[in-house]
């Protein structure tokens, strides 16, 4: 109940259509999955508006996407793109063919925003950026 309330209280705002794709998703989603999901979703509405300027709080909902994907991969799921979050969150494509894909044997996991993460963060050095996190501890410090 809790994350379904969650997921109401996150699309109330959205689009008809991408609501019931997700909704869909999630129908028969253990804890894990539902995780995943929902924080993918956070990510790529968020970066769905990116074009718009700076995504305030970004580094956190990348930091819970990497740990969720790590629950997931570990069922033996692939992880999904950062790129099929984005099409899911920000414009309610449909990716179930991406959702439950088990790994072959022997094969290991791409971890899609952990690589995501790594790259923001050398983005954000490479530009003087701090974090919304490492600015909030420089001011209490």
């Amino acid at each position: 109940m809790g994350s379904q309330t969650n997921l109401n209280l996150i699309y109330s705002s959205g689009t008809y259509p991408r609501e019931v794709t997700i909704r869909k998703l999630l129908a028969d989603a253990n804890v894990v999955e539902r995780n995943y999901i929902e924080k993918g979703v956070w990510l790529g509405e968020a970066l769905s508006y990116s074009a718009y300027g700076r995504i305030i709080g970004l580094d956190r909902k990348v930091d819970r996407l990497v740990q969720a994907e790590r629950a997931y991969a570990d069922l033996g799921y692939r992880p999904m793109s950062i790129d099929a979050f984005v099409e899911l969150g920000g414009w309610g494509k449909d990716i179930s063919d991406l959702f439950r894909q088990k790994r072959v044997e022997g094969e290991d996991p791409i971890f899609h925003a952990r690589q995501y993460q790594e790259e923001f963060k050398l983005e954000l050095k490479e530009n003087g950026i701090r974090t919304a996190w490492e600015y909030l501890k420089s001011f209490l410090a």
